[in-house]
């Protein structure tokens, strides 16, 4: 795949030399960053692979995930040199040969949509490999969208077009990459993940037969696909006594597993009057 993106953003840049389009920079610019984003992507996915170590405890899966900001600087550092260019010429146009145009995009288009393929089936689970196939996904669409235009460029000479469509371009690059930088910061900065929520877990946990409260509740993951809880788990104060501690613990890791998929929990199992003497949490 990154071999096809490479050979791709060295046939558009001849491209953009011999057409002077803008639309096909753009074009060229992001198959660029998609070549550096799988070479990153790659990388990042060996290191992410290294065991937990005293010093790493939870390993180096959070590589892949810094991979992704660093892929998605990268894509908003190349639109604001677009938005540059077309404000540039937007006073000062140029002539673009339309054929060449639509010959290089055409080129683009099919290297993508193999790129998409490829891509398709393990995107659904791992943010990294979501990032380059969105990438790929959006490549193809920004290849159809120069091709249109320069079909059109073709058969009105309107020379502008090609700055419309790299606006086009820069705006649907831009949007895509806004929803990998949200789910990469809420990871970073241990949010809440999506499709979780602390009433959510709350009611989950309270459910289980002789859990009377549950405070200094923490949600958060590692990558998308790894959730993590933990929280203090306050229990009726017969079954403390009695020793049934161990049976709630088993039904509530049971329990999140069934319901919420979560199975890396910490649960601090207390006496109803342990509560009182606690340091304060952030409930």
């Amino acid at each position: 795949m990154l071999a096809i993106t490479i050979i791709v953003v060295i046939a558009q840049w001849i491209g953009v030399a011999i057409t002077g389009s803008l639309a096909l920079a753009a074009d060229a610019g992001h198959q660029l960053t998609d070549a550096l984003g799988i070479t990153i992507a790659l990388v990042a996915s060996r290191i992410a692979t290294r065991p937990p170590s005293p010093t790493r405890t939870f390993g180096y899966v959070r590589a892949e995930v810094l991979s992704a900001v660093v892929h998605a600087a990268l894509i908003c550092g190349m639109c604001v040199v677009l938005g540059y260019e077309v404000l540039h010429r937007w006073n000062s146009p140029i002539e673009v040969s339309s054929i060449g145009v639509m010959s290089f995009a055409l080129l683009g288009l099919i290297a993508n949509f193999a790129g998409v393929l490829v891509l398709k089936n393990t995107s659904r689970d791992n943010l990294n490999v979501r990032t380059a196939f969105l990438d790929v996904a959006s490549d193809a669409a920004v290849s159809a969208v120069v091709l249109v235009s320069g079909a059109i460029m073709a058969i009105t000479g309107w020379t502008r077009l090609d700055i419309v469509a790299t606006s086009f371009v820069v705006v649907t690059i831009l949007k895509r990459t806004w929803g990998v930088i949200v789910d990469a910061t809420r990871i970073l900065m241990e949010g809440v993940p999506s499709g979780f929520s602390i009433d959510l877990v709350r009611k989950t946990a309270l459910r289980v037969p002789g859990v009377v409260d549950i405070h200094d509740l923490h949600i958060w993951s590692i990558t998308p696909e790894s959730v993590l809880v933990s929280a203090h788990i306050v229990i009726d104060q017969f079954e403390h006594d009695s020793g049934g501690s161990g049976r709630i613990l088993d039904d509530l890791e049971a329990t999140f597993e069934s319901e919420l998929q979560i199975t890396h929990t910490t649960f601090q199992i207390e006496h109803p009057s342990h509560q009182l003497h606690e340091h304060p949490t952030h409930e």
